[in-house]
């Protein structure tokens, strides 16, 4: 017969037991736990929303925590510095990314959820069209210059950048530099960038160089340094791909400046910017039978989320005025004339095919 203290032992457990599971059916992406004064709050992040799921008594928290770590192989005696480990799901497949955080009210975690196989395959399923895939595909063909993908933390710029290099030919060479590697590619050799080590996206980048690689995969520029190495590997026979933080994709260009580099050398560098964010899909089981809720969508009305894009290829006409000095409304006005679709009019398209609803896309921008 087990003890009471054996009992307590094991209750922490069988609660993330029973969390992952409901984390599972409920197809969430992130799992957080929150320690209050008084309880814990269990999140899920669905759909890109956060939903109290549950609340745990305080006396278990330390518990939850411990049991955590020990699941992601990350030290239990260490209370007062950040720690991130992986942990292997033993339903469903797939990973979980751990990161435990000291706070006020006690240590934090956040488990993100990843896919077992996750479709990186096919562009059109992210909701790009067939026109932008022919694009891109295009991009991704060349021997040579820049692909970046922009947009805000989770808009899924790291999907697409897999995506991308999926359509990649198998006789030339992926080198990735990342932070963390978040899945496996089986024909690119991928790096995850270790700074306490001096492994930074810089650094790495710089070794990557000497690896005789075809197309390079930075995982995101965030620095001055970052941006002149890829640029100048852009510049000497290099496709390379990478991620920024802008709002939409011409601003791509007022950042580089902002890093310092020089105009001549965006526009010799850059092809094809994607900005892109990501919103709701309309259950297509409610969709099916006219309702506004059902079991599968949890009774919101949305199940699964959809990418809107916009995609700017460097025409000639860009390029002239990148190198004249040209305002960011000024490059807009161009892409405007050469027909850019817009993540509005992007966004839009989608909600007149009943994809989305108007309202998500108006929140995502």
């Amino acid at each position: 017969m087990e003890t009471e203290d054996s009992e307590e032992a094991a209750a922490p457990a069988k609660i993330i037991e029973i969390i992952l599971h409901e984390a599972d059916r409920a197809g969430a992406s992130d799992i957080h736990v929150d320690p209050g004064s008084n309880e814990v709050l269990v999140r899920f992040r669905a759909d890109g929303l956060l939903a109290v799921e549950r609340r745990v008594p305080k006396a278990l928290h330390a518990g939850l925590i411990s049991r955590i770590k020990i699941l992601a192989r990350l030290r239990t005696d260490l209370h007062n510095m950040p720690q991130d480990g992986r942990l292997t799901r033993e339903f469903g497949g797939g990973d979980i990314r751990a990161s435990i955080m000291p706070t006020h009210y006690g240590e934090a975690a956040v488990l993100r959820i990843l896919k077992d196989k996750p479709d990186f395959a096919r562009l059109e399923t992210l909701g790009v069209n067939v026109i932008d895939v022919a694009r891109l595909e295009a991009a991704m063909a060349r021997k040579q210059g820049m692909v970046l993908i922009t947009g805000p933390t989770g808009s899924g710029k790291t999907t697409t950048l897999y995506s991308l290099l999926r359509l990649v030919s198998p006789e030339r060479l992926v080198v990735t530099i990342e932070d963390p590697v978040e899945y496996v590619l089986p024909s690119a050799r991928q790096v995850q960038v270790d700074a306490a080590h001096g492994l930074t996206f810089a650094a790495g980048l710089r070794s990557i160089l000497r690896q005789d690689p075809d197309v390079i995969m930075v995982g995101e520029i965030r620095d001055a340094e970052t941006a002149h190495i890829a640029i100048h590997a852009s510049l000497t026979g290099h496709l390379v791909l990478s991620t920024l933080h802008t709002n939409d994709a011409l601003s791509v260009v007022v950042r580089f400046l902002d890093m310092g580099v020089a105009p001549y050398l965006i526009a010799a560098t850059l092809e094809t910017i994607v900005a892109q964010r990501l919103v709701r899909k309309r259950c297509e089981r409610c969709r099916e039978r006219g309702s506004k809720g059902c079991a599968t969508c949890r009774y919101t009305g949305f199940r699964g989320r959809l990418a809107v894009y916009e995609i700017a290829t460097m025409s000639t006409a860009l390029r002239e005025a990148v190198i004249r000095g040209a305002s960011l409304a000024q490059l807009q006005t161009i892409a405007a004339q050469e027909n850019m679709r817009t993540l509005a009019m992007d966004g839009m398209e989608k909600s007149r095919r009943g994809l989305i609803d108007d309202g998500e896309v108006i929140s995502a921008l």
